[in-house]
């Protein structure tokens, strides 16, 4: 399956969700010097899609386990767990087991809608499946 299909199935996975009753989530927002941490609280069996991200950054497993599936990869992650997100990277998410996810970002800013404008696309464009592909050798 291509990078382009899987944001296909995606997108289509987030229409149907929308028409779902939604769950809660939990956030928790940290700010330090240079870094925002969005910390969220995920039940097990709960199915997340989390948005679109224009940038490089690290996310921590602290708690639980889960499957991660991105346009690019499948894998599976359990607590304790680092690792790098890409750039075009958009995730769904299964919780095999309750699941604290933070995601680490570098801003000097502590305004929610201005992190978030810098850090999360609406939707994909050609410039972002291109730095995607690239992030994984495409």
């Amino acid at each position: 399956m291509t990078a382009l299909t899987t944001i296909s199935k995606i997108d289509s996975l987030v229409k149907v969700m929308q028409t779902l009753p939604q769950l809660e989530a939990p956030v928790v927002h940290h700010f330090s010097e240079g870094v925002y941490v969005r910390e969220i609280h995920m039940c097990k069996d709960m199915v997340i899609v989390g948005k679109i991200h224009k940038t490089r950054h690290l996310n921590i497993i602290s708690k639980g386990k889960c499957v991660v599936v991105t346009p690019t990869r499948k894998f599976e992650v359990q607590a304790p767990c680092t690792f790098e997100s890409y750039p075009g990277e958009q995730k769904v998410v299964y919780m095999l087991e309750d699941v604290v996810w933070s995601t680490v970002h570098v801003t000097d800013s502590t305004d929610l809608e201005e992190i978030e404008e810098h850090c999360i696309a609406k939707e994909y464009d050609e410039e972002l499946v291109q730095k995607l592909l690239s992030s994984f050798g495409g």
